[in-house]
């Protein structure tokens, strides 16, 4: 079984994936807040099932909110060339870049709450 989370009723479809960015002011009174926000900044998940109970919530402009089973999927990010073994374990180091219309931002950006953290590389992709 996945994490069990709240996302907007208009989103909540099987396979969907999306980015958790936070919670919202509106949040702070809310009685399910703690299931909204038990996912980690920043990561991305994928809705694996959807269930039929609903909630109301403020922020999904007057929508309902769905519980959902979501997957966190692994973590994306740029790597030096010279780490780059599928297997290894590494330490992520963040450089700032300062190129900000690179399309690659994202991926990099990502990483800045794992700085220094060791990780498993799983799979490589593309050269950046």
């Amino acid at each position: 079984m996945g994490i069990i989370t709240l996302i907007g009723s208009s989103l909540a479809k099987e396979g969907m994936i999306f980015r958790y960015l936070g919670q919202a002011e509106e949040c702070e009174k809310c009685q399910t807040k703690n299931i909204c926000h038990r996912l980690s900044l920043g990561r991305k998940y994928r809705i694996d099932k959807v269930r039929e109970v609903t909630h109301p919530c403020a922020v999904h402009l007057g929508e309902r909110v769905t519980v959902v089973e979501v997957e966190q999927l692994p973590l994306e990010a740029a790597i030096s060339s010279k780490k780059s073994i599928e297997g290894a374990i590494v330490s992520l180091d963040v450089e700032d870049c300062p190129l900000i219309w690179c399309p690659y931002q994202a991926v990099c950006r990502n990483q800045e709450d794992m700085k220094g953290r060791k990780v498993a590389i799983i799979e490589l992709g593309e050269d950046m």
